[in-house]
Formats: structure tokens, C-alpha cells, sequence
């Protein structure tokens, strides 16, 4: 469809339309600073508690991360584990998604997605089967997605002094 109705377009953007943390504009903007690539993803972030530690950034999109040449998928705590700050350089890929990409339409033109995988991924194999290179993970090209709630959350709102003194914090 996009194809059809904009060819003369220089850039196609893709997005999750329900990030309720929204995305960096700098950061897209960054990722147009950067020379010879096929396709640039997002840094998918979601915050998550883990134990008493209320915000622990995580990588999100781990169904569309992969990093080797069989883009063999990887698990969810492999891929959140993972973390990549702001102003480090790109990150080579074979695939990711993160809730925002940015190909060049000459490049977007060459895709075609699949059923054998997640779409981000089967899109991305396509076109590296046609020997293109450049797949990278942008560490400025921020996105946010939505804050994990977990049962206990209740609790450590209701009592922020006893999750100062599980942290240590004793003011």
C-alpha cells in the first residue's frame, strides 16, 4: 500500500501507533545523521520492577531482535538484559523493530514479509537474502512502551519507607 500510494517518497517510517511513552524525535533525527544503512530500528524501552527496585529500563521488542546471520530468535530475558544508552554508536543487527524503523524507500521497495516468522523479521531476512547490509539498532532512537505493573506495586506506593529501607536508603 505504501508503495503504491507514495513512490516518490524518499523515506518510509514505521510505527507503533500505541507507544503511550511516545518516541524520540532527536533520536529519529540522529539515525538521519548516520551514513550507509538498509534500515534502522528503535531502542525499545519498557520499565519494569524488579523486586523493590521500581524502574528498571529493559529492551522491550524481543520478538523481532536477532543477531545473527540465521536470525535465530532469542529469548525475552537475553534480549532485556540488553542495554544501550543514548549516544552510543549503532548497533549491528539482523533484525529489530522496537516500535519504530526507518528504511529507504528504494530499500522498503525490495521487502516482502512472510509468515514463517515475526513480520518485522521475515521483512528484514528478505531483504538481506538480497545481499543488502546495514541493519542496525539506533541506542538514540529511543522509544517508550507502557510500565509493567506487578502484584506487589500497591504495596511499596502505599509504603515508600519500607521500600527506602529494602533499598538501603535510609533517609
Amino acid at each position: 500500500e505504501v508503495c503504491e500510494r507514495y513512490p516518490e517518497f524518499d523515506w518510509v517510517i514505521l510505527i507503533d501507533t500505541d507507544l503511550p511513552g511516545g518516541f524520540s524525535i532527536d533520536g529519529v533525527a540522529n539515525s538521519f545523521g548516520h551514513d550507509e544503512w538498509s534500515f534502522i530500528g528503535a531502542n525499545g524501552i519498557q520499565f519494569k520492577r524488579h523486586g523493590v527496585f521500581p524502574n528498571i529500563p529493559l529492551q522491550y521488542d524481543s520478538w523481532a531482535f536477532r543477531l545473527d546471520e540465521d536470525f535465530t530468535p532469542l529469548s525475552h530475558p537475553e534480549v532485556a538484559k540488553r542495554r544501550f544508552q543514548r549516544g552510543e554508536p549503532l548497533v549491528p543487527v539482523t533484525s529489530c523493530f522496537g516500535g519504530l524503523g526507518i528504511y529507504p524507500m528504494s530499500i522498503f521497495k525490495r521487502g516482502m514479509y512472510s509468515a514463517d516468522d515475526v513480520d518485522h523479521v521475515t521483512f528484514n531476512r528478505s531483504l538481506q537474502r538480497q545481499n543488502l547490509k546495514g541493519f542496525f539498532l539506533n541506542p538514540s532512537q529511543i522509544t517508550l512502551y507502557e510500565r509493567k505493573s506487578r502484584k506487589h506495586d500497591g504495596l511499596f506506593r502505599k509504603f515508600p519507607l519500607l521500600t527506602k529501607k529494602w533499598l538501603g536508603d535510609s533517609n
